[in-house]
């Protein structure tokens, strides 16, 4: 029997090379988890609101979230990817994508795995975990982004914590959604469109809930709408790029998946969206919602 190698085991070769954050005092760490915390609990009862599914947001509300540092975000990580890549339909062997044996290169190699961990990791600031249902939250690149990006540390931990507390709403929703996204990354590289158009489609309905908030809500939201990175997902979409699978271009995709989740939203049609997988968008009904409207007989 061949022995394999997984996400978890790439972690730990890799963990004692990745520092925990920038280098930082006591004080300024402290600080910046306990903003994260206090963002959780702030973020909490604005998901109902925003996302207008709140019987998914009060559930959110009550799962755990975590605040780790980058090793803590490392080892999380991987382990989600193992759990979402090992199963009895996973391919095991020579060439094999998400588990590959040991010493042998194929799409996936132990090298390439410890380069997307190691660049795609740092720059992680807040994800949902859908195995365990929790948000995660990177302390040390919140701090460190909001530094480089010059926002308001408070505002930011805020925006980090309710952008990463709506996209557990959706897989609160819609329980079939991480089942559904396990099934895309098991069938690599055969369903990379689809999943490319799952994620940037996810993160254009948050974006979009995330545009009703406010100065009230959020003092300097227009800033951070256009200054903070990307989300989890993006990150995500940039590892399939390092392991060589085309994605195509992102931004010409979200702008048709902003479009698309602008008609959704404003429709109160969210829900019928995330009713199954059947009901989401192909790739010419992103670009023509009525089509959609019309497929799922809304």
């Amino acid at each position: 029997m061949i022995r394999t190698c997984g996400w978890s085991d790439v972690a730990r070769a890799v963990r004692p090379v990745m520092m925990a954050g920038p280098r930082v005092s006591a004080t300024a760490a402290a600080a910046s988890v306990a903003r994260l915390r206090r963002a959780v609990r702030w973020s909490d009862p604005m998901l109902a609101g925003l996302s207008a599914l709140p019987e998914a947001a009060e559930r959110v509300a009550h799962r755990p979230s975590v605040v780790v540092d980058r090793r803590g975000a490392l080892d999380l990580c991987a382990g989600m990817i193992d759990r979402a890549m090992d199963g009895e339909d996973v391919l095991l062997g020579p060439g094999a994508w998400g588990r590959t044996p040991v010493g042998t290169w194929g799409p996936l190699s132990l090298g390439a795995a410890g380069v997307v961990l190691t660049r795609l990791v740092p720059r992680i600031r807040g994800l949902w975990d859908p195995f365990e249902r929790r948000r995660i939250l990177v302390a040390p690149t919140v701090l460190s982004t909001g530094d480089r990006c010059s926002l308001d540390q408070i505002d930011h931990s805020r925006w980090v914590a309710l952008r990463t507390g709506l996209w557990g709403v959706l897989f609160e929703q819609a329980p079939w959604l991480g089942a559904h996204l396990v099934h895309l990354s098991r069938t690599l590289p055969r369903t990379t469109g689809d999943l490319v158009r799952l994620v940037v489609l996810a993160d254009a309905l948050v974006a979009r809930q995330m545009e009703a908030l406010t100065p009230q809500d959020i003092p300097s939201a227009q800033w951070l709408r256009h200054h903070a990175p990307g989300s989890a997902g993006f990150v995500g979409l940039d590892a399939l790029r390092l392991l060589g699978l085309g994605i195509g271009d992102l931004t010409a995709q979200h702008t048709q998946a902003e479009g698309f989740a602008r008609e959704v939203i404003a429709a109160g049609s969210l829900d019928a969206l995330l009713l199954s997988a059947d009901h989401l968008p192909t790739r010419e009904e992103l670009e023509r919602p009525q089509a959609w409207v019309s497929r799922v007989g809304l």
